[in-house]
């Protein structure tokens, strides 16, 4: 049986979660209003480090709901054909957004921004990457008036684009064949696609491969150096977060 965390410990992750929530921004992968859209609406990445990219953010809850019942849709029913579409949207969705804030030139133009996609896995970012390049390099004549990329498309990804996964084995399998510095394992408690409470099961299989850095960092060093979280002072730190990880 897993034991309460003691009073010391929430303090601790109370108050680093909230210094990194206020630090982001919510970034709803399905904009209700066309100035949320992160092209059009530049306040968003101008006044904010980081964005936050999410599917259960919402821009206007009631607009959403409203939409629905005037079209005599069940609320989330957006998706086409079986049920189990509408979970696998969640990563094409997201695929869309990235591609607006690359492709719209957002990153070219605020270079210290970056942007965390949450709850989206992370196996698919090399094949995207590649796309994306593939995209610019037949078509880039289809950008919009006045936008033009100084780098690929796969290099902004890299270097300003943070995702998290679960249980997604090839992420961890494919870390080589993108910024690894990118990539941050969560266990997504405690949503039912959360990897609790076989966390340290599915560890000792999917990241065994990897390299002791690599391991540190998609453990652990990634999100602190994101958030600015000294890991030194919490209860269990990062060495021994580090060390207790799977070989």
């Amino acid at each position: 049986m897993r034991q309460a965390p003691d009073a010391e410990s929430v303090r601790l992750a109370d108050q680093g979660v909230h210094q990194a929530v206020h630090r982001q921004n919510g970034l709803p992968i399905r904009p209700a209003r066309q100035q949320q859209h992160p092209v059009r609406y530049p306040p968003l990445v101008q006044q904010r480090g980081h964005v936050h990219a999410q599917d259960r953010l919402e821009v206007d809850d009631n607009q959403d709901a409203a939409r629905h019942q005037r079209f005599g849709e069940a609320r989330g029913q957006g998706w086409r054909g079986p049920r189990l579409n509408s979970f696998m949207s969640i990563v094409r969705s997201i695929q869309d957004i990235m591609g607006t804030l690359v492709f719209g030139g957002v990153f070219q133009r605020h270079p210290g921004l970056k942007v965390v996609c949450v709850e989206a896995d992370a196996g698919w970012v090399p094949h995207y990457m590649y796309r994306m390049d593939h995209a610019w390099n037949r078509h880039r004549n289809w950008l919009a008036p006045g936008v033009t990329l100084e780098r690929k498309p796969s290099e902004y990804f890299a270097d300003h684009i943070y995702v998290t996964f679960q249980d997604d084995w090839t992420a961890f399998r494919f870390a080589d064949d993108m910024n690894w510095h990118r990539l941050m394992w969560a266990n997504d408690f405690p949503h039912s696609d959360s990897t609790w409470p076989w966390s340290q099961e599915l560890l000792a299989e999917h990241a065994s491969h990897l390299r002791p850095e690599q391991r540190r960092a998609i453990l652990c060093d990634n999100v602190a150096e994101l958030y600015g979280i000294d890991t030194s002072v919490l209860p269990v730190g990062g060495d021994v977060l580090a060390a207790s990880a799977p070989a």
